[in-house]
């Protein structure tokens, strides 16, 4: 205790900066992000900062994130909003499929913008889930693009799974598939590599109903 006292008074000016730089490994960039909306009739503030770029997969396994908001807000409804966000986010992001032995997402809340206080039903509550998992999608988008030798940055978009669970099954598949990742990296167009991956991802599906797109460019219909 004694030494955060000492510590404090020589907090770097400028925010995260310092320290988005200083928790960084083998990335090659710091990853940064916030915003700033009404809630309420109060402005207030969701900001982060996030380490990693190798062994992301399958659920965060090598990186950090450290998130802070000046909303007040119960710890219980703090707590359901990152575990619906980092679902949404961190832990839908892969880099080369492997692993490691740490991770950590901290969500810390201060209260200084002293708004007033909603409930888990409350529009306000819905719209601070939506900004918070807009700053970690941000922050896991900047992992995956300085993924250790990447050169490019994928997104995968299921349409028509049975089930939300179904959809990430399948998505994960083909993100982790090392042969959907050559022929995207080689610029071909190897549809027949994600319908494989889709095959052994485990869900129950019909192959003679699949699309598949590049953006808005058909290659399977």
């Amino acid at each position: 205790v004694d030494g955060i006292r000492q510590l404090t008074p020589g907090l770097s000016v400028s925010g995260n900066g310092d320290a988005a730089e200083a928790i960084l490994t083998t990335d090659t960039i710091s990853k940064e992000a916030a915003v700033r909306f009404t809630l309420g009739k109060s402005v207030v503030t969701i900001g982060g900062m996030a380490k990693g770029s190798g062994m992301i997969a399958p659920n965060m396994a090598t990186m950090l994130a450290f998130i802070t908001t000046d909303v007040l807000i119960k710890p219980s409804l703090l707590q359901k909003a990152l575990t619906l966000a980092n679902a949404h986010s961190f832990n839908r992001l892969t880099v080369d499929g492997d692993m490691s032995t740490n991770d950590m997402v901290l969500l810390l809340a201060n209260g200084l913008a002293k708004n007033e206080t909603f409930g888990e039903s409350s529009e306000e509550f819905q719209l601070f889930c939506a900004a918070l998992e807009y700053v970690l999608i941000k922050l896991a988008k900047m992992i995956a693009r300085d993924g250790e030798g990447a050169t490019k940055l994928v997104e995968i978009f299921v349409k028509g799974a049975r089930t939300e669970a179904e959809a990430v099954k399948t998505a994960k598949s083909v993100a982790n598939s090392n042969l959907v990742k050559t022929a995207i990296h080689g610029c071909d167009a190897i549809w027949g590599r994600i319908m494989a991956a889709v095959g052994y991802s485990g869900i129950d599906f019909n192959p003679d109903l699949v699309e598949i797109r590049f953006n808005d460019l058909p290659i399977l219909n």
